[in-house]
């Protein structure tokens, strides 16, 4: 009897425990507004871009998804960097890619600040300093105090977003909240995905807009992709394509091609979504690299050859807008799951 006295006392203690964590994670959820006009910083060397530039736009899985590693939800087992060491190891790798593009933009996705999964290392900060002579806008997209799974290994607290970097001045940055998972607990436990726009000035009074997003990965039925790829179409139709460019780029979690062909019986990832068929009316056109795979699965530790890998990395760009290059970077995920792609482009 004592022994049933004693783990009824355990079960009550984890019971309340649990609704204590589930009542503090609904109670601090992270709710931003659907449009928030948001702080930038412009380096003291302030300079025009010229009319020839190259963007680049890399996810750097949160410095912990190296060719080592695999993630649970993924079917792998892994929730976090291997250790702190591997994720500086990452880091420093990451910066030095960047650093040898020496792109004029880049635009940064899974940039963590302060997150259990990588060792509580300033992610943002580090990379600032890595890199001199940008202005920068940061926006959150993950913000949760703790991810209870796995239960093993939870996850734990989450603050991570997106990175955008100007070799020039930025007038103002907006973050667009997109549609997402509105069931329980998805909605308190997984990313609140969005896009940041920066304004960047040109020489003859025009604007650049570039645009960083990271679209949902697990969605199994892809519903909440399609909501968030037709925001996206109704935002490009209320903009002014007269008078300023606009470039939007990033990890879209889905193909960006058409020519990619995937035999979804032998191999569906849920958090690969179909090639959009719905942009081709409007004065838009993609751009990505179909030679080198941008991404790769984390089901297991990376094995070439043998690893499920596509492209799902790349650009959307305004026709006014002449697209002279685009590649992959072949980095083979040695320090993160995704491969970054440069863009060279030049404004008419």
């Amino acid at each position: 009897m004592k022994i049933l006295k004693y783990l009824g006392i355990v079960l009550g203690i984890v019971v309340i425990l649990v609704i204590g964590l589930v009542l503090f994670v609904v109670f601090t959820d992270y709710v931003p507004e659907a449009i928030e006009i948001h702080e930038f910083i412009n380096t003291d060397n302030q300079k025009s871009l010229s009319d020839e530039l190259t963007i680049t736009t890399f996810n750097i899985g949160y410095c912990g998804l190296d060719s080592n590693q695999d993630f649970f939800m993924d079917g792998g087992t892994g929730s976090r960097s291997s250790s702190q060491e591997q994720t500086q190891i990452n880091l420093d790798g990451n910066i030095k890619t960047l650093n040898e593009l020496n792109s004029d933009i880049y635009i940064i996705q899974e940039v963590d600040i302060d997150s259990t999964r990588s060792y509580h290392i300033n992610e943002m900060q580090a990379i600032i300093e890595g890199l001199s002579d940008y202005s920068y806008s940061f926006v959150h997209n993950y913000l949760v105090p703790w991810v209870p799974i796995p239960l093993n290994l939870p996850m734990g607290k989450a603050e991570s977003g997106l990175l955008t970097m100007v070799k020039g001045t930025i007038v103002q940055a907006t973050r667009y909240d997109l549609p997402k998972d509105p069931t329980i607990p998805d909605k308190y436990f997984l990313l609140d995905r969005c896009m940041d726009e920066v304004i960047i000035p040109l020489d003859d009074n025009k604007k650049l807009h570039v645009i960083n997003l990271h679209l949902s990965a697990y969605d199994s039925a892809g519903v909440i992709k399609k909501e968030q790829m037709q925001f996206l179409r109704e935002f490009i139709m209320d903009l002014n394509l007269e008078n300023d460019y606009y470039i939007f780029g990033g990890d879209w979690n889905q193909l960006l091609s058409k020519e990619i062909v995937i035999d979804r019986e032998k191999y569906n990832p849920e958090w690969l979504g179909n090639a959009p068929t719905d942009f081709d009316d409007l004065p838009f056109i993609w751009a990505y690299d179909i030679t080198v795979n941008t991404v790769r699965d984390l089901y297991e530790s990376y094995h070439p050859g043998s690893t499920f890998e596509t492209v799902i990395d790349g650009f959307l760009v305004s026709e006014n807008i002449e697209i002279i290059d685009v590649k992959t970077i072949d980095a083979g995920f040695v320090n993160s799951d995704h491969n970054p792609v440069t863009m060279k482009v030049k404004l008419h």
